[in-house]
């Protein structure tokens, strides 16, 4: 199957550029196509020594310089996952248009793949296809809950500096099948756990309770009540969810909307009795785990199938716009008995960086038409994260550094030396080389660059003798040894 691109074709003046990729060789035609209307498009007058193609604004390459770093999340992530006894789970990149109409009732899916016979969409959120999949197939652990983790892309629409889409590497714990406040405050401490683990300071949890959908109902028939009264002052976005979404309005960020919402009514005060039982036990389990918070009675959470519970750990050490949008509080509100805390009446939240965010989901096995199932999970935002740590220099991953670099002199020896480094690393040892230079020097000038500490110099003689020189890096002694003593006598030198 090959992928082509078509030119673009000559376009009368004013006329919007409209890309067109298709896919030839396979059984459809597919096409890849925005659920809205594209914008007009001005193609930028490309400079001198400029690269011809580039990266989607808000879609970040993972280049080799960061590995190092990624790698230290991943790390520590999956350290605290395996002590959860969360099991690993890979949701699939694609999933049937109708998963996420189910799962976002109240949203438009932004993104569709259409072939002749069905429509697809790409990985808009990973918690989706998971419960999907763990429905679907039945999918049990030891006991319950089921935990799970994963670690995959979520894409969606930016909600910064215009650009028409983000996407952000994400990792995720679930825990499926249990309704208990605890399992909320283990989701909590989780990604608590992750951030100590990477030394990230200044880090604040935010928190709030949405209720369920018998105490919500009644408030969001409130809420629209006060925010059609004030329909003049709104912005459009917000005007355009207000009869569907109204919750949302909430979240908004702008300057009229956040004035407007200093005078709605809060959810607080509409809560259940039950709702306000289960936000305070998670109240007290979070106190009880030494975990700082700030109430947020703003906070609507990352998704419109949330309930009850949800949250944010944001870190205030760098002002930087990645990741997604922060939810600040316009005021504070009258706190409700659940949300009794160390601050009495909760300040103004900052802003600051959202690294993870998460919540209660009990209602979303129901909204895909499955099985009701109550859930409670936490996603950690890849890329502001590994954003802070090096910007910040909080914490030094360590890269591995070849320990031994491999020299090759003269035609013979080079066409020995693959069958010599594989020896190498089957017996352990991590080999670099740079054969494609020809001199000594030069080759030797990699492995300084590398900081190697041993080299070994391979020539015309040492291939006709079986012979290897090990040479130390440092102190430039060196001495010859045989092939078949080279991995033991390498393994020797490495633990004196």
């Amino acid at each position: 199957m090959t992928v082509s691109t078509k030119p673009p074709q000559p376009r009368a003046a004013g006329q919007a550029v409209m890309p067109d990729t298709t896919v030839k060789g396979g059984p459809a035609r597919t096409t890849v196509q925005s659920g809205r209307s594209a914008p007009r498009r001005v193609t930028p007058r490309r400079t001198v020594g400029a690269p011809l193609y580039t990266a989607l604004p808000g879609v970040r390459d993972l280049l080799p310089r960061d590995a190092a770093w990624w790698h230290a999340a991943d790390t520590a992530i999956a350290a605290v996952a395996e002590l959860h006894q969360c099991l690993h789970i890979d949701p699939p990149p694609l999933e049937p248009i109708e998963v996420y109409e189910a799962a976002f009732a109240t949203e438009e899916v932004p993104y569709v793949i259409r072939t002749k016979s069905m429509r697809l969409v790409p990985q808009l959120d990973p918690r989706v296809a998971v419960l999907r999949s763990v429905l679907e197939h039945h999918v049990s652990g030891a006991a319950s809950p089921l935990k799970l983790w994963y670690a995959s892309s979520h894409i969606g629409q930016s909600t910064s500096d215009g650009l028409p889409l983000s996407a952000t590497r994400v990792r995720g714990l679930e825990f499926i099948g249990d309704a208990d406040p605890l399992y909320d405050g283990e989701a909590i401490a989780a990604a608590a756990d992750i951030f100590r683990s990477l030394k990230v300071p200044d880090l604040r949890l935010v928190i709030n309770t949405i209720g369920c959908r018998v105490c919500r109902t009644s408030y969001q028939q409130r809420l629209g009540a006060y925010y059609r009264g004030v329909r003049a002052k709104l912005c459009r976005n917000c005007v355009g969810r207000l009869d569907t979404a109204p919750l949302a309005l909430l979240g908004c960020v702008g300057e009229s909307c956040r004035e407007l919402r200093e005078h709605a009514p809060i959810l607080l005060d509409y809560l259940c009795q039950n709702c306000n039982n289960h936000f305070r036990s998670v109240l007290e389990f979070v106190e009880e785990n030494g975990i700082l918070y700030e109430p947020n009675p703003y906070l609507i959470g990352p998704a419109s199938y949330h309930t009850r519970t949800v949250f944010m750990f944001v870190s205030d050490l760098a002002a930087h716009t990645v990741g997604p949008p922060d939810r600040t509080v316009a005021r504070a509100g009258t706190p409700s008995p659940a949300m009794s805390s160390r601050r009495k009446d909760p300040e103004p939240v900052r802003d600051g960086l959202p690294l993870a965010a998460g919540g209660r989901y009990d209602y979303l096995g129901e909204a895909l038409r499955m099985r009701q199932i109550p859930a409670v999970g936490v996603t950690i935002y890849l890329e502001p994260l590994i954003t802070l740590l090096r910007a910040e220099n909080i914490i030094t991953p360590s890269s591995a550094r070849p320990a031994v670099f491999f020299v090759a002199i003269g035609d013979q020896a080079r066409k020995s030396s693959l069958r010599l480094m594989q020896l190498l690393r089957a017996g352990g040892i991590p080999v670099a080389e740079s054969v494609g230079k020809k001199s000594l020097l030069a080759q030797l000038r990699v492995a300084e660059k590398l900081k190697s500490t041993i080299a070994l110099l391979y020539g015309q003689r040492e291939a006709f003798e079986g012979t290897v020189i090990m040479r130390d890096l440092k102190t430039s002694a060196q001495e010859t040894i045989l092939i078949t003593n080279l991995v033991s006598e390498i393994k020797k030198r490495f633990k004196s």
